[in-house]
This record gives structure tokens, sequence and C-alpha cells, in this order.
């Protein structure tokens, strides 16, 4: 009884601040109704000070007004049940649902996820070393990728940085001694198995997985990132809108396997296609361009000419001198490869200039600098599909011929 009072006593003092806003032409008594007449009567009775608060009425007041309405019985009964609670009830409440640890860590994640990019971002733990691999046999270091080094980069950063990991602690973050929590959750999130157990967080908390890098669905905020960054720098337009996917989204119980996943409502739909068809756009007008793929490809010719020459080699933490593709294994060589390598191939050192390898390498980079490009003359796609009347597996190699 007491709030609907209240939401009368402000209904009628908008309707007065109405009345107040009329000029005389405006204001003709015998177009007005006998409420409005009652009004008038009420504003003629307010003093000055009243007179002044009514002016002062703004549009927030009117907003909490219509929100306050809106409250259904079931919604007042929850926040007298709200305010029953003590304050390390709610922050007790808060713990079991997400953390400010658990914030924190998902932050430093997104930051860090792509330290382990090498010179050309992914073209370095791509083209590259899928060309060192055949050249060096598939047991060279198997099949290493950018988050494995993003990993190891990481854990160098707070080995070798001063005050980070007293900053880290002070933040409340485990991340040294027996309870590591915090430390392997961040890895985990960078790198982690793509399927469970996993230690640095519970099942109670497997949402959290999904956010930097989802293995579930693969929609996470590494794309959002680069879809935005992408789209902008290479003028192609994004159709999917991010900002309504996190309104939308919601943390549920998933039956099938009993964990918690961020799930989206059925509505949004089309904005989830969207998603991979802005992947796909971006692939097939950059990523996958004819041009950029040339490049590429004779920049990792001229790569594999001087991965073991002596001038390229860079110093590990050991003292031991690695090769461009062995950098990858000692943090102190590889954050010394930069892009800068492909400068040192177009200039090398006088002395090294009529060796056989780089001179090779660097006639290689000067036509890609004249754009006098590989050109493909050749390319078959692959496929390989099952015919149940023939019993048989055909397949299709893909032959790319490039000169």
């Amino acid at each position: 009884m007491k709030q609907e009072k209240q939401i009368e006593q402000l209904e009628e003092l908008k309707k007065l601040k109405l009345l107040m806003e009329l000029t005389p032409e405006e204001l003709k008594l015998k177009e007005l109704k006998h409420d409005d007449l009652g009004m008038l009567e009420k504003l003629e009775k307010l003093d000055d000070k009243e007179l002044e608060e009514l002016k002062n009425l703004k549009t927030e007041e009117y907003e909490k007004l219509n929100k306050f309405k809106k409250l259904r019985p079931e919604d007042v009964e929850k926040f007298e049940k709200l305010r029953e609670f003590k304050p390390n009830e709610l922050e007790k409440l808060k713990e079991s649902l997400i953390s400010d640890r658990d914030v924190l860590c998902v932050q430093i994640a997104g930051l860090c996820h792509d330290l382990g990019h090498g010179p050309y971002s992914h073209f370095y733990d791509g083209m590259f070393m899928e060309a060192i691999r055949d050249k060096k046999g598939k047991e060279f270091n198997g099949k290493w990728e950018h988050e494995d080094a993003s990993v190891e980069m990481f854990n160098h950063l707070l080995d070798n940085t001063d005050g980070l990991k007293d900053m880290m602690r002070k933040s409340g973050l485990k991340i040294e001694g027996d309870d590591k929590t915090d430390l392997k959750f961040i890895e985990e999130l960078i790198r982690g198995p793509p399927r469970w157990p996993y230690k640095g967080r519970d099942e109670k908390k497997s949402f959290l997985y999904e956010i930097v890098s989802n293995k579930e669905t693969g929609i996470d905020v590494d794309k959002f990132d680069y879809f935005a960054r992408d789209c902008k720098q290479l003028g192609i337009p994004n159709s999917f809108d991010h900002q309504r996917f996190i309104m939308f989204a919601r943390v549920c119980d998933v039956e099938e396997d009993g964990r918690k996943h961020i799930c989206s409502r059925d509505k949004e739909i089309e904005n989830l296609y969207d998603i991979f068809h802005t992947r796909l756009s971006i692939h097939r007008r950059a990523c996958q361009h004819k041009i950029k793929m040339a490049v590429e490809i004779m920049i990792k010719d001229a790569l594999l000419l001087v991965d073991d020459h002596p001038d390229f080699k860079i110093k590990s933490s050991k003292g031991k001198m690695l090769s461009l593709s062995e950098a990858k294994d000692d943090m102190e060589a590889y954050i010394k490869l930069t892009d800068h390598v492909i400068e040192r191939i177009l200039h090398p050192k006088e002395e090294r200039k009529e060796e056989e390898k780089l001179k090779e390498a660097t006639k290689i980079l000067q036509r890609v600098v004249k754009r006098d490009l590989y050109r493909c003359v050749g390319q078959a796609r692959v496929c390989s599909f099952y015919v149940p009347v023939l019993q048989v597996h055909i397949s299709i190699t893909r032959i790319t011929l490039i000169n």
C-alpha cells in the first residue's frame, strides 16, 4: 500500500509539471478536463519552495517511476530476501559463482594468449614450421603451436620481470609454492587440453574455459577481437555484433555432459551464423588471398634457405646457438626472433653476399619487394569420400604448382 501511495504522488507531480510547462495560449480552461482543473487548484496552493522542487523533477525520476511500476510482487519479495543477507554472506555467494580472482585470471590469459607468435604471426607456426617438419622429419618437435610458446613466454615473463610476481600475489593470485591453482588456470586458459579434466578450476566453473579460447564451439573473445581489428583495417563489413552476443549470453547447466556452458538464446541463431560467415569472409578475402599466399610462400622459401646459416643463429639462455626453427624452444632466444629477420636477409653482411644459399634467399625477397611474385600454374582440390555402392574410398589430393 505504501508503494502504491508513492506511485500516486509521483504521478500527480508528473502531471503538475506538465501543466506548468504550458504557455498561456496553450492553457485554455474550456479544453481542460475535470481532473486537470483539480490539478490546477493544487498547483495554486503550492508555495515557492514546493514549486521549485517541482521544477527540478527530472527525467531520471520519471524513469525510476516507470521501473518501479513494472516491479512484480515476486520481484519485491526477492529484494526483501536479498536485504536479509549479511555482507559476508553476499561475498560467499559471489565467490561461488565467479570471484575477482577468476576475473583477473581470465583477463591475464586474454592479454597473454598470443605472446607465442613468431615472425609474421601465424606464418611462423603454420607454413614455416610445416615446411621445417617436412625437411627435418615429423619427429622435429611434433605438432608445435604458438599457444605452447605463449605459456612458456608467460612463465618466462614471471621469472624475469621484477615485481610482476609480487603484484600478482598482492592481487590475491595463487602462483607459487604448493598452491599454484591460478597459475595453472591461466596456463589452461591459454593452452589447455581439449577435454576435461582441467586442474585450475573445477567443473562448477567450466564455463570460464569458454571465454578466451573456446574448444567447445569456437566462439570466443579471440575471434571477437580479430574480427573487429581485421575488418576495420581491411575495410571488410563486420556483420557480427559481439555486444549483442554478450548481452544475450547466459551460463546454463547442460544435461548432456553435466557441466556449465556459455549458451545463447534461440533467437540469436542468425547472429551466431554471422560469426562463422565473418570468419569465412576474412579468410577468403585476406588470410587465403592468392597474393598474400604467394608472398608467404616466398618468405618461407627464403627462411628455409637461411634457417641453419651462422649469421641467423640466436644465442639461447644456455649459450647454445639456435637456428630460426629451434629458437622457439628457448624463450631467451625466441624474444629476439622478430620480423626484422627479413631485413637482415635483404641486406646481408658484405662478406656474406656471395654465399649461395644467402644469395638465393636475398634474390627471393627482392622479388617480393619488386612484386615479382610466384604464380599459381595448376591446382586440384582435395576431397575424400566413400561410395557405398562400390564400397571404396575415393581420395583426390590437392596439387599446387607455383613458379
